[in-house]
Order: structure tokens, then sequence, then C-alpha cells
């Protein structure tokens, strides 16, 4: 049979761990989320840097995965996809 104290341990290892669960995936979804957000601007960024007009474009990350669509043509896609995988990681674009 545990005492007191050995109860009190294990109530309060329990409360930690659990916390230490709830912090944890918080900070992994809250910078997730930032991480998506920098992305897609800097991707936007880049595009128009480099002279590729950016209306009409899509561009959305999923971590660190990128989908960039809706450019008028397969050169430009070509283009908007070396201007994106240099400037961020890679990127699938699609031309749509």
């Amino acid at each position: 049979m545990a005492t007191a104290y050995q109860r009190h341990r294990r109530r309060v290892l329990g409360w930690g761990i659990g916390l230490f669960a709830v912090l944890t995936v918080v900070a992994v979804w809250t910078t997730n989320l930032r991480i998506e957000d920098d992305l897609t601007a800097s991707s936007h960024d880049a595009l128009e840097q480099a002279g590729i007009a950016t209306t009409g474009v899509d561009i959305e990350f999923s971590g660190q995965d990128g989908t960039i669509c809706g450019f008028p043509s397969e050169a430009v896609a070509a283009q908007a996809e070396h201007v994106v995988a240099v400037s961020t990681a890679s990127a699938k674009v699609a031309s749509t």
C-alpha cells in the first residue's frame, strides 16, 4: 500500500507531465503557424522582386511544404518555381 507521500509524488508527477504535454502542443502549433506565414510572405516578396505578377496567384503552405497556383502559363510557373525554391527551400508550383 502506498503512503500518503508516495500518492502525493505520483499526483505531482502526473500533473507535471500533463502540463508539459499541453505546453509542448501549444508551442508546436503556434510555431508551425508562424513558419507558414513567414514562408508565404517571403514567397510573395520573392515573386514580386523577380518581376512575376502575383495577382490571382494562390500561395499556401502546410508546414514547410508549399503549393503555388494560378500562373497564366507553364513558363511563368517554371520561373516562379525556381524563384520560390531558391528563396524559401522548396515548393510545388502548379499552373492553372
